[in-house]
């Protein structure tokens, strides 16, 4: 293994240390016999709601989205996808004007646009993220209105990798806080590393450079 890679993955590792004991908290939220409960889809019996923290705001399991809401400043709220129009509903509540789905849906287009919000495809697979995709992302934000949704199925994976890539990318943040951050609210690090490192260290056109 080259020494980069070996210190980029001794750091992940360091920053799951940091973040074990909020990542035990959150095992709370899988005791259910329900498949999408372990997954994170669905809202588990006697779940626990992620840790409080100073950077982010904890809405909650809502009526019509899978998996917990959470806002993370006036422009970027994460969740998992929207299962019936109440969501929509939920979202226009909060001013969203952009819906950015990596598990696309026909009726939550329609939904959404009857309520009149973008509702952008950004499909890509568990565990990596193309810079094609990066690229795309970053004209999602820069060309849309915020505020943004943006979700994977059960928010927390995927849909969290976004949100880092916005913390960095687009609010200044170092990578360790960001991924802290990322590991509080229920994201796997150690599974998440190929994503990390590539929103982290994006080609130079991932990265908008000219």
């Amino acid at each position: 293994m080259k020494k980069s890679n070996l210190l980029e993955r001794l750091g992940v590792i360091s920053i799951f240390l940091v973040v074990m004991p909020a990542c035990l908290i959150l095992a709370g939220c899988a005791k259910s016999g329900s498949p999408d409960a372990v997954s994170g889809a669905t809202k588990p019996a006697q779940a626990q709601l992620p840790p409080l923290g100073d950077t982010y705001e904890i809405l909650g399991w809502r009526d019509g989205i899978k998996g917990c809401v959470i806002k993370y400043n006036a422009m970027l709220v994460r969740g998992g996808e929207i299962s019936s129009e109440a969501g929509i509903e939920y979202l226009s509540g909060l001013g969203v004007k952009t819906i950015i789905s990596i598990v696309p849906s026909a009726q939550a287009k329609r939904w959404a646009e009857k309520r009149g919000m973008r509702y952008l495809e950004l499909p890509f697979p568990k565990g990596s993220i193309s810079d094609e995709t990066i690229v795309k992302y970053r004209g999602f934000l820069d060309a849309n209105s915020a505020p943004f949704y943006v979700h994977c199925h059960g928010g927390t994976q995927r849909g969290g990798i976004l949100a880092v890539y916005y913390r960095i990318h687009k609010e200044g943040w170092d990578f360790n806080r960001a991924a802290v951050e990322f590991g509080t609210l229920g994201g796997d690090l150690m599974n998440s590393h190929t994503m990390l490192q590539s929103i982290r260290n994006p080609t130079p056109s991932a990265d908008g450079a000219k």
